[in-house]
């Protein structure tokens, strides 16, 4: 079994050289822009999730990654399929730029994360 265990977005994702433990910068909690005038860009953003797998078998899933602005239908901003367990390791973390992302309403927008496990 995939669990998604955690996500957070933040400014910037760095790396100690040495360590290659990650180092997250200006996480959001919740975030808010101060727009002059719409459609506006929005600054780019990091998304950081983990993903855990009880099995030491491989397993695949694919997971979405989706925003929904006000008044609108879920947007898909990317799909791609995550390979845990194996020789891959039982713990996965993915690290996602968000750019060139455009706010064309105002009011909270929600970034959504879904997992879906292939049946084999």
């Amino acid at each position: 079994m995939v669990q998604h265990v955690t996500s957070l977005l933040c400014s910037k994702v760095i790396s100690d050289e040495r360590t290659r433990f990650p180092s997250f910068i200006e996480v959001l909690n919740g975030a808010s822009f101060s727009l002059t005038a719409l459609p506006s860009p929005v600054p780019p953003l990091t998304l950081v999730s983990t993903w855990f797998s009880n099995s030491n078998k491989p397993i695949s899933a694919n997971f979405r990654i989706g925003v929904i602005a006000p008044g609108e239908k879920k947007h898909i901003m990317l799909e791609q399929q995550l390979k845990i367990g194996g020789d891959n390791g039982r713990i996965a973390n993915i690290y996602i730029e968000i750019v060139k992302l455009v706010v064309k309403h105002e009011g909270e927008h929600v970034i959504t994360i879904e997992t879906k496990v292939d049946k084999k």
